[in-house]
This record gives C-alpha cells, structure tokens and sequence, in this order.
C-alpha cells in the first residue's frame, strides 16, 4: 500500500485534510494533518452542538465545514 503521508512530506506538503461521510473509511468524517518539524500533527476538528464539524486551514484561511445530509 502506498505512504501518502511520506510523499505529501517529501513535497512539503504543509497539510491535508480526509472526509468520509460514512466515517467508516478514516474512522470519522472529517481529519486532517499538518506538517510540523518534518511529521505531521494531527489538526483540531471541533463539533458543534448542532452536529456540524468544522475545522480551519490556516494556509487556505478557509474553515472547513461538514453537516451530515448538506
């Protein structure tokens, strides 16, 4: 199986994020991780009371956003 994470380092990729809206693949809906000191760091998913579950790309400065059936 292939290392995504390694290749995305070795590009410098500075942070990715994987949505599942079954959360069966990942384990969740929505992950992410950002490169830090050459590893990447798991990157803060928060849920809302109302269910949604967001999350902010500050090299988008874009907030990521979930709500199941949106």
């Amino acid at each position: 199986m292939e290392d995504k994470p390694a290749r995305y380092a070795a590009s410098e990729t500075s942070g990715y994020r994987r949505f599942d809206e079954t959360g069966n693949f990942h384990g969740t809906n929505l992950a992410g991780d950002r490169l830090a000191e050459g590893e990447y760091q798991p990157i803060a998913i928060d849920t809302l009371p109302d269910g949604r579950i967001r999350s902010y790309s500050t090299a988008l400065n874009l907030i990521l956003e979930w709500h199941k059936g949106n």
